[in-house]
Formats: structure tokens, sequence, C-alpha cells
């Protein structure tokens, strides 16, 4: 009987690629100028010319929060 030879390889992961969000900018304009989730990410957008949703805004200020905290 012919033997074969198995291969590993790495999983395949579906979805979209994770968005790069400057997390400072979106903490500071939550924080410093008191925006709302949708002013946030038209604000961000305006600045930085790049487009990020509102719930995109609010996912990754939790995660800057939380990364603030375990600092």
């Amino acid at each position: 009987m012919k033997q074969v030879k198995q291969v590993l390889t790495p999983p395949i992961l579906g979805g979209r690629p994770r968005k790069t969000v400057r997390i400072g900018l979106v903490l500071d304009l939550r924080e410093e100028e008191g925006l709302g989730w949708g002013r946030v990410a038209t604000e961000y957008t305006r600045r930085t010319g790049d487009f990020i949703s509102k719930q995109t805004c609010k996912r990754r200020y939790y995660e800057g929060r939380s990364r603030d905290d375990q600092d």
C-alpha cells in the first residue's frame, strides 16, 4: 500500500481582516471631547481620512480602556 505524507497547514481563519484604528484618537474623542459614537466615527473619518463605523469605534474604545486598566 502507498503511504501518504501528511502536510500540516495552518488553519484558515474566516471573516474580514481586523481594521487598524488609532485607539488613542478614539479615546480622546470620546473622553476629552465628549462625543457620542456616531460623532466619534464621523470625526475620526474627517481627521484620518479612513472610514470607521460607530460599532468599531465602540468596540475599540472598550478594548483600549480595558488595556489601560491592565497596565
